[in-house]
């Protein structure tokens, strides 16, 4: 058994007394505690080298912090930044003023694109006509070679083809000739300052203040006598009694004329087309319409139906003697693929049905021989 040494003994008695002492001067003890842990933090906070504001007496100015230089490898060009088109106009950012006062002098200007974007589609037909004094005294008219294909639903809203602008020319070498064409004169169109407008500017069309007026912002703050279904180009074609085929960029460019004047002058009433001799080669035939044609609008396929005698109908029926089918380019189709018109009239040809499906030439063919 070992025995305790004097050394813990002393030891026990040092810590009896020292616990003693903090119970009755605990609030000393806090104090000094307090005090050293302030000491320690003050000691290790780090010290800022200060700047003398005077030096001899004068004050002296603090140097200035300069940008780090850039060098040519950092800079970054617009191309890398994205593949889509970049305007390549002299002034990037023009500015359109919105006109309406009554002009006599001016462009009207009409394009045809692959898509909506001013941004990733293409020109494709640019047309325009120069004004003056009210009258037509120059045309500038051209079909642009795109950078991609064109979409087939384009195809058979304008009739341009691939192969209509596999020879065109390009719209940098377009743009310049158009700018010199319009004189910095007004500029005037449907839709035109949403539309038209930027995709030009989009494709160089270098002028820093561009006047436009809008014939569909025109038309829409008229009191027309009779309401209309819509401010659309053709249907303001339709209301003031004027022919001539639609979605083609010239064609559109020579209706907005007419259209502006009747506007302008506030010529608001509709005029009846001019009557052509109806034919009875389609006298007693009832006719439905399907799909897109090229070239030709449905509205267009539907008045010669009209002229040679035929009766137009929405729906196909029992009744109806031929289905005239286009290329079905709406997303909205029955199964994906064919219109509700083309299955109805398929199961009646099935059943017996006196029905005749035929495309556009061979409505044609019916007029020569009917």
């Amino acid at each position: 058994m070992k025995q305790k040494s004097g050394i813990g003994c002393v030891g026990g008695v040092l810590i009896t007394a020292a616990i003693v002492i903090l119970i009755q001067y605990w609030y000393i003890v806090l104090l000094v505690a307090v005090a050293v842990i302030a000491i320690l933090l003050i000691s290790r906070r780090p010290k800022v080298k200060s700047q003398e504001p005077f030096k001899n007496g004068k004050a002296e100015k603090l140097p200035e912090k300069k940008a780090p230089a850039t060098s040519e490898t950092q800079k970054i060009s617009v191309k890398d930044i994205s593949q889509t088109k970049e305007p390549s106009n002299k002034f990037k950012n023009p500015v359109v003023h919105a006109i309406r006062r009554k002009l006599y002098d001016y462009i009207v200007l009409d394009i045809e694109t692959t898509g909506l974007s001013s941004v990733s589609d293409d020109i494709i037909q640019l047309s325009a006509l120069k004004v003056k004094e009210d009258k037509v005294i120059d045309t500038f008219d051209s079909y642009v070679k795109p950078s991609t294909s064109i979409p087939e639903n384009v195809v058979y809203i304008t009739g341009i083809t691939n192969s209509t602008v596999e020879n065109a020319p390009e719209i940098f070498e377009i743009m310049p000739k158009f700018v010199s064409f319009t004189e910095g004169m007004p500029l005037v169109g449907h839709n035109i300052i949403r539309f038209d407008i930027p995709f030009i500017v989009n494709n160089g069309f270098y002028y820093e203040d561009i006047e436009a007026l809008d014939t569909w912002r025109l038309a829409k703050n008229k009191d027309f006598p009779e309401p209309l279904k819509n401010l659309k180009l053709p249907t303001l074609k339709e209301y003031f009694g004027i022919s001539g085929s639609s979605h083609n960029a010239l064609d559109d460019c020579k209706t907005t004329i007419t259209v502006y004047r009747h506007l302008r002058d506030n010529k608001l009433e509709r005029i009846a087309p001019v009557d052509r001799e109806t034919t009875n080669e389609l006298r007693g035939l009832r006719f439905a319409i399907t799909g897109e044609f090229i070239g030709i609008s449905r509205n267009e396929v539907e008045t010669m139906i009209k002229l040679h005698g035929g009766r137009v109908i929405s729906t196909v029926s029992s009744k109806t003697d031929y289905l005239v089918d286009g290329q079905q380019i709406s997303d909205r189709l029955t199964d994906g693929i064919h219109s509700h018109k083309e299955i109805v009239a398929e199961e009646l040809e099935d059943s017996g049905g006196k029905i005749q499906v035929i495309d556009y030439k061979q409505l044609k063919h019916l007029f020569a021989h009917e």
